[in-house]
C-alpha cells in the first residue's frame, strides 16, 4: 500500500493497534552504530513498570561506530588486531557483550516472560529519528525471529512523537534528559544511561497524559500502567503501520542519495556540509530526486526547476529556494559564475538593542572560544587529539559523512509529480 491510498484511509483503519484488548507496556531503547536502517545494534535494554523489571544487553556490532554514534553513547571499538571490544570511555570499562542474535534470543525471552496471560505488548520509546522500530523489525526479519516477535509485540509506540504534538513549544527542545528536567523535576546534570533512559521514557509519557488528565478536569491522580497503556494505544502502530514506514525511510534515504551530486561543491568547510544537508533534506521531503531535477531541466530549463521549487515549498523557506537556485545553476550550467549572498538570518539580528553584531562576534559565538580552550590544553602540556583520530568510527551513512545528525525539517508539501505535469 503506497503512502497515498494510506492517507485516503479513515483514521481508525490507520494501522493502529487495537483500543479494546488486554496489552501491557514496556519501554525500551537502543544503541546502535550510525542513524540509518543499514546500522548494527550495539545495545538494548527494556523495562516493564507493570513488574518492574528491567533487561540490558550490550551487542558487539560488526561495524564500528560512527563518530556520532561515539560522542552520543560514549562508547568505542578497541581493536588490538585479534580482539575486539566495546569499552565505555567515561570510566574506561570493557563491557560485556553478546552477538546481536543472542541478544535478540534474550530479548524475546524477557518479552515472553513479561507478557504474561496478556494478549500482547506494546513497546514504547523516546525516539527523536524516528526509526528505532523499524530498525529492530528490520533485525528481527533478518535473523528469522519474525514469527516469535509478533506473537509477543503487537505495536510500537514513541514518546517524542506524543511530547511533539503535547509539549512542543518554540525554542523548546524535546530530548529526554530536557523533559525529564522539566517534567520530572530530575537533576539535568546527571547522565541518563540506556536503562534510565528506557524507564524515564515510561515516567514521561505517565506524567503528559496525567497532565492531559488535570487540564480536562478529569483529576490529577497518578495513572496505572494499564491506564498509560490504553492511552497509548491511539499513538500505537502495529506491524503493517510499521513496515510501512520503514518503506517511506528506505525511500526518503534513495532521495537523499541520488541527490548527492549536486551539493558537491559545498564540501568545502563544516558549515557548508550542515547547510548541504538540510537543504538536500528539504528536496528529499518533497519528493524531489535527481532524475526529476534532471527531467524538469530538459524539458524547460532552469525557469522549470524554478516554478517546481515555488510550487512545492512553502512560502516561509523563500530563503532555502534562492540558495537552492544558485545549487542548480551551479550544476545545470556550466558557465554560471554567480555567488550567492544570503540576507541575515533572523537569529543574528540580536535582541533589539543595536548590539547583535558585538554578541556574535565576541565569547558567545562558541567557536572561538573553542579554539581558545583547545589552545589552553595544548600550552600546559597535556596531549590533546580529536575525536576523529581517538575513535575508529567510519561514516554511518553517505548524508552524515561527519557523524551530526540533523533532523528532518518538517513541511507539508504537495506532490512533486504534479509540479512536473504542470511543467
Amino acid at each position: 500500500m503506497t503512502t497515498d491510498a494510506r492517507k485516503m484511509l479513515p483514521a481508525d483503519t490507520r494501522f493502529f493497534v487495537p483500543v479494546e484488548g488486554n496489552f501491557k507496556l514496556v519501554t525500551y531503547d537502543i544503541m546502535t552504530t550510525g542513524s540509518s536502517l543499514s546500522d548494527d545494534l550495539c545495545s538494548i535494554t527494556a523495562y516493564s513498570p507493570v513488574e518492574d523489571v528491567s533487561f540490558s544487553q550490550h551487542i558487539m556490532p560488526y561495524n564500528n561506530l560512527s563518530l556520532g554514534a561515539c560522542r552520543r553513547y560514549s562508547l568505542r571499538i578497541i581493536s588490538n588486531g585479534r580482539y575486539r571490544v566495546l569499552k565505555d570511555v567515561r570510566n574506561n570499562k570493557v563491557l560485556d557483550t553478546k552477538s546481536d542474535y543472542m541478544a535478540l534470543v534474550d530479548f524475546i525471552t524477557y518479552l515472553r516472560c513479561m507478557k504474561g496471560d496478556s494478549e500482547g505488548l506494546i513497546l514504547l520509546a523516546h525516539d527523536s529519528r524516528k526509526f528505532f522500530s523499524s530498525l529492530l523489525l528490520d533485525v528481527v526479519n533478518r535473523f528469522q525471529l519474525r514469527e516469535e516477535f509478533c506473537e509477543l509485540v503487537v505495536g510500537f509506540a514513541n514518546s517524542y512523537a506524543i511530547a511533539e504534538e503535547k509539549c512542543a513549544k518554540p525554542g523548546r527542545s524535546l530530548s529526554l534528559r530536557t523533559l525529564a528536567t522539566s517534567l520530572l523535576t530530575k537533576e539535568g546534570d546527571d547522565p541518563l544511561d540506556l536503562s534510565d533512559r528506557a524507564k524515564t521514557a515510561y515516567l514521561l509519557v505517565a506524567k503528559i497524559f496525567q497532565m492531559e488528565n488535570a487540564e480536562s478536569g478529569a483529576g490529577d491522580e497518578t495513572l496505572t500502567p494499564e491506564q498509560v497503556s490504553q492511552k497509548l494505544r491511539p499513538y500505537s502502530l502495529d506491524m503493517d503501520g510499521v513496515e510501512l514506514e520503514t518503506d517511506e525511510i528506505r525511500n526518503f534515504r534513495k532521495r537523499e542519495e541520488s541527490l548527492l551530486p549536486l551539493f558537491s561543491k559545498m564540501r568545502s568547510n563544516r558549515n557548508d556540509r550542515q547547510r548541504s544537508f538540510i537543504l538536500l533534506r528539504l528536496l528529499a521531503h518533497s519528493n524531489i530526486d535527481y532524475e526529476i531535477l534532471t527531467e524538469i531541466h530538459e524539458k524547460g530549463g532552469m525557469e522549470a526547476i524554478h516554478e517546481v521549487l515555488r510550487c512545492t515549498m512553502d512560502k516561509e523557506h523563500a530563503r532555502e529556494i534562492d540558495e537552492l537556485k544558485h545549487v542548480f545553476a551551479l550544476h545545470f550550467d556550466p558557465e554560471y559564475k554567480g555567488q550567492f549572498k544570503p540576507d541575515p538570518l533572523p537569529n543574528s539580528a540580536g535582541n533589539g538593542n543595536g548590539n547583535g553584531q558585538k554578541q556574535q562576534q565576541g565569547q558567545g559565538g562558541g567557536r572561538r572560544f573553542f579554539r581558545r580552550r583547545n589552545s589552553n590544553k595544548k600550552t600546559s602540556g597535556s596531549s590533546v587529539t580529536s575525536g576523529r583520530n581517538n575513535s575508529e568510527s567510519q561514516p554511518g551513512s553517505p548524508i552524515s559523512d561527519d557523524g551530526a545528525t540533523t533532523p528532518p525539517v518538517a513541511i507539508s508539501v504537495p506532490s512533486a509529480t504534479t509540479a512536473i505535469a504542470a511543467v
